[in-house]
């Protein structure tokens, strides 16, 4: 069967309460830098699918909600979704208004590719809420269109500085 490129759904986090994480559940797969170069060796690329959203039982939630890098609510918390499903638990919103939660963001995205993942399924981010409360001040009205745009250009962009080929 020709193919070029292996999909893995989210489950490579892990249980959906580690999504978005960013981080291989080593369980499921023991030795992911190893799985990606012998995918290589075979000419198959590697995507990996995520979404802009922090399960607040993810081990980086703590992390964003003290620098501040998720939509907040009315309290100045991070403002907590169900984004798809009753499986997943609550999540945050990355806010990508926020200049530093974008580098965080990338961040995340530099260990995978530099491991050989060529590719990130950008999927969702149609969740931002509309009374959400933006790093920019913009309303969540006027992000709802915009939201997916900047976080596909931050996992675009952190894509092209790693691998010289900006994509998602």
């Amino acid at each position: 069967i020709p193919c070029d490129v292996i999909h893995i759904d989210p489950w490579w986090m892990g249980e959906p309460d580690n999504w978005c994480s960013l981080r291989w559940d080593e369980t499921r797969f023991p030795n992911p830098a190893e799985m990606v170069a012998g995918l290589r060796e075979r000419g198959l690329r590697l995507c990996l699918w995520e979404n802009p959203y922090v399960a607040k039982s993810a081990p980086i939630f703590e992390e964003g909600h003290r620098r501040g890098y998720f939509v907040k609510d009315k309290e100045g918390e991070p403002y907590l979704i169900r984004a798809w499903s009753r499986v997943v638990p609550p999540v945050a919103v990355v806010d990508f208004t926020n200049p530093e939660a974008v580098s965080w963001w990338q961040a995340l995205h530099r260990p995978l590719l530099e491991q050989g993942v060529a590719v990130f399924k950008t999927d969702f981010g149609e969740a931002a809420p509309e009374d959400g409360i933006y790093h920019n001040g913009m309303s969540g009205r006027e992000v709802h269109n915009l939201y997916p745009l900047l976080y596909n250009r931050a996992v675009f962009e952190v894509t092209a500085e790693v691998t010289g080929q900006g994509v998602v």
